[in-house]
């Protein structure tokens, strides 16, 4: 989780003039890859391919954009996996709610 911190407010201080609208279209972005991640898990895609398509993913952004997907890539994974559909959908809004929410909070 600090390292998490620690990559957006890195994000954050490269560029001091991130204006708000920059702000939500990069948490909706980190909200769509969370969701992606997400999905990856509870579908059963093992954490080397989820991993690789991260890479393909994030390959044109910055490494500090890799840095924060492979964080966001990991939380997923550390989660227990649920096989009813309930539990799924439940623990699929509540990561990606917790990933926008964290974005906007401490994004810069």
């Amino acid at each position: 989780m600090n390292k998490l911190v620690l990559i957006i407010c890195l994000l954050g201080i490269s560029n001091t003039a991130f204006a708000e609208t920059n702000k939500e279209k990069f948490c909706q972005s980190m909200l769509e890859y969370s969701k992606s991640i997400m999905l990856k898990k509870q579908n059963g895609t093992p954490i080397d391919e989820a991993l690789r398509w991260s890479e393909l993913a994030t390959k044109d952004g910055p490494q500090a954009l890799k840095d924060l997907g492979n964080v966001i890539l990991r939380q997923a994974y550390e989660l227990p996996s649920y096989s009813g559909a309930d539990l799924k959908k439940k623990q699929y809004n509540d990561f990606i709610a917790y990933q926008y929410n964290f974005c906007m909070i401490h994004k810069k």
